[in-house]
């Protein structure tokens, strides 16, 4: 659902507010923000446990993520495609400010499962249609982890307008083979990737 939202994939927004209803998601904004949550050093961590033990660590860091973001906001923390996690939030305000919230997430996270988290967070907008740029903003913030480090809080608004403009490029399945088989220092294969 989410994942329709920030693709465009809808639209009938009154349809939308109906469907978000009906699984119980509160969509009355009247502001939103997308915050991506990037589980650091996953690939390490999961790679000697089971998928079923995979599930149930992603699960529970997005429970403790939903019960720390009901203190704060209305919205959304759930699964995405890719490697990280993502929330839809309702803001009271186009003032608001979701820093504590992404700081007690991430404090929560490590005090029940001794896990660090990275949280990029997108701009505010005052419309469903433009949920797309707050994905496209928390996802050029949460690339910046490479040079902020493990456990940032990154804001979108708060880079300079020269890493703004650098385009979003999503990693195609090439480039996951080589991450991977150079994480395993696959030399053979990565001369051949």
């Amino acid at each position: 659902f989410i994942k329709n939202l920030i693709s465009k994939k809808y639209t009938d927004y009154s349809s939308i507010y109906n469907k978000a209803e009906t699984i119980n998601i509160d969509l009355k904004g009247p502001f939103y923000q997308i915050l991506l949550i990037d589980i650091d050093d996953f690939y390490l961590i999961s790679e000697n446990i089971s998928s079923s033990e995979k599930e149930l660590l992603i699960t529970s860091i997005i429970n403790l993520s939903n019960n720390t973001l009901k203190k704060y906001y209305t919205g959304i923390i759930c699964q995405s495609d890719s490697d990280y996690l993502i929330s839809l939030i309702n803001l009271p305000d186009n003032s608001s400010n979701v820093n504590k919230l992404s700081t007690d997430i991430q404090q929560v996270v490590y005090k029940k499962l001794n896990l660090s988290l990275t949280i990029g967070i997108g701009e505010i907008c005052a419309k469903l249609p433009f949920l797309t740029n707050s994905y496209k903003g928390a996802l050029v913030a949460l690339r910046k982890k490479v040079y902020k480090g493990k456990g940032s809080i990154i804001e979108y608004t708060k880079l300079k307008d020269h890493e703004k403009n650098k385009p979003v490029f999503y990693p195609d399945n090439k480039e996951k083979e080589f991450l991977n088989e150079l994480r395993f220092l696959n030399e053979g294969k990565v001369m051949v990737l």
